[in-house]
């Protein structure tokens, strides 16, 4: 790992990503066969000014996943764009750990995209993201297990993602939120999720001088949010 160096400002655009699923067989560079493990359509590691558009990304374990680790802003993905994309149908059945999209980044803009619902089976999330200062606008959700899950950065509390000012405020405007039990996978329970995972043993458990990782700020406007229900459940934001 070169801690010094990022790439930057790369467009990935005009394709279909799809495929990448666990067991599906793919050629390596050196020209022998291997077989997928859990990957992703698009997994990006440090770097910055990634753009991804105008692209169908499906049928893949997760479609979108950014890396972050060791602490460092260094080693995250950083102004990360996501726009006028087709993402939708990914996720490992049985599995609540890959997602449609999974952004752990410093400033991410995500904007007029279709996420749709995860893989048939799958217990992902339609949109996941441990990111500073998430802007959100301009998008059409389906709900899967959640639609929209906002919670506190992983292993970059030192000088990383929790640290940058930016770091638990939050926009999510302009969107058309759908929550419909007439979808094959069925409405969520909890629709927009917003701070922290699980049930604060992130936060209480936390060594690294931190006080509170968190989310705290989130503006959000003029957005629509459907609920069709066909049995009872809560909107949740």
């Amino acid at each position: 790992d070169d801690y010094n160096y990022k790439p930057s400002y790369i467009k990935i655009s005009n394709l279909e990503l799809r495929g990448t699923t666990s067991g599906n067989s793919y050629t390596t560079i050196n020209g022998s066969i291997a077989t997928y493990g859990v990957a992703a359509a698009v997994y990006l590691q440090a770097s910055r000014y990634v753009t991804i558009e105008n692209c169908i990304i499906t049928d893949n374990g997760n479609g979108v996943f950014t890396m972050a680790k060791d602490e460092l802003l260094s080693q995250a993905a950083e102004f990360v764009t996501l726009r006028n994309n087709r993402i939708f149908g990914n996720g490992v059945s049985g599995s609540y750990y890959e997602h449609n999209v999974y952004m752990q980044c410093n400033q991410p803009l995500v904007e007029g995209n279709y996420f749709g619902q995860v893989r048939t089976g799958s217990l992902g999330s339609t949109y996941k993201t441990r990111s500073s200062r998430d802007i959100i606008r301009f998008n059409y959700f389906e709900g899967s297990a959640r639609i929209l899950d906002l919670v506190n950065s992983e292993d970059q509390d030192v000088d990383g993602i929790v640290k940058q000012a930016e770091y638990g405020t939050d926009f999510i405007y302009g969107n058309i939120l759908v929550n419909d039990s007439s979808l094959p996978l069925g409405g969520t329970y909890a629709g927009v999720h917003y701070g922290g995972d699980n049930l604060g043993e992130d936060e209480a458990s936390a060594t690294t001088g931190v006080a509170d990782k968190y989310r705290k700020q989130l503006y959000f406007f003029n957005n629509v949010y459907y609920v069709k229900a066909t049995s009872g459940f809560r909107i949740c934001l």
